[in-house]
């Protein structure tokens, strides 16, 4: 069983972090995420995360079309980019729609990447493949760079609401509520240094 937590802030590596908790967070889904974001920093002096949405058509008891979506997805990244691809996302549902959706945050190197707009109009290409359809959210990316404390909290805050309690109790048994990369981390290079802000720190 997930633990929740229903606090402002989560407790990571000695850093505490503001978090958007809605209905509760599932501290496990939320801890992966920021591994990966801490993972992919130590890999690339900058990183680029963007959030997006994926509507299904029809229901699946399984998360298949979603692993294949982003098998592709990071083949282009590691073509267009010359990067890793960090992700994370999560399934949910909305009783009664009878259909899953699920929230999705993806991290490349961000020092390849100048704007957003080749990452959309590849995911819009990738639609195409889908049952469904891609969700764009409202400022979508966050430019995060290595041992910025500010940087790092806002792309944390963003990435925590996918970790909330609502909407994700629906899932079908047998399909997992959320998965993720397995970026393991450069242990030459540290990520969150945040050198001053002592006030941050427990």
């Amino acid at each position: 069983m997930l633990y929740i937590s229903h606090g402002p802030t989560y407790l990571y590596n000695g850093h505490i972090f503001r978090i958007r908790n809605i209905s509760g967070t599932y501290t496990k889904i939320l801890s992966r995420g920021i591994s990966q974001l801490e993972a992919m920093l130590t890999h690339y002096q900058k990183v680029f995360v963007y959030r997006f949405d994926l509507r299904c058509n029809n229901y699946s008891e399984t998360n298949i079309q979603l692993s294949q979506f982003i098998s592709r997805l990071k083949y282009w990244v590691k073509i267009q980019y010359k990067s890793r691809l960090g992700f994370i996302w999560v399934r949910e549902q909305n009783p009664p729609t009878p259909t899953q959706h699920y929230h999705i945050a993806i991290m490349i190197n961000g020092n390849k990447v100048d704007t957003s707009f080749r990452i959309g109009k590849k995911l819009k290409e990738l639609e195409a493949q889908w049952q469904g359809k891609i969700g764009f959210v409202p400022n979508p990316y966050h430019r995060v760079k290595r041992n910025d404390f500010t940087s790092v909290q806002n792309a944390i805050y963003r990435i925590s609401y996918l970790a909330k309690v609502e909407t994700k109790a629906s899932k079908n048994k047998t399909a997992n509520a959320y998965n993720c990369s397995r970026i393991k981390l450069n242990t030459a290079k540290t990520a969150f240094d945040f050198d001053g802000i002592e006030s941050e720190k427990p």
